[in-house]
């Protein structure tokens, strides 16, 4: 229902435009407040699936850091003897 609908229903039951505006600004400030548990679900299953591909960056990038680690040992060892 827009706020619109709900303004012309408050005063088309008998209320005066300055009641009915303050029930409606009254509802307005609920609504903000208001959470959808549907729509946390749907951020806790983004939030998990952000978490999976983090966890998979991040062992890759230790993967790369350790042969890197290595490699840069190899050189050095070489270099020195």
């Amino acid at each position: 229902m827009t706020t619109i609908e709900i303004l012309n229903l408050l005063k088309a039951s008998g209320l005066a435009e300055k009641q009915a505006e303050a029930i409606l600004e009254a509802i307005e400030q609920k609504r903000e407040g208001y959470v959808n548990k549907s729509d946390l679900q749907a951020a806790k299953s983004d939030l998990e699936t952000g978490l999976e591909r983090l966890k998979s960056e991040l062992q890759r990038f230790i993967f790369v850091s350790v042969i890197l680690t290595a490699t840069a040992q190899l050189v050095i060892a070489k270099l020195w003897h």
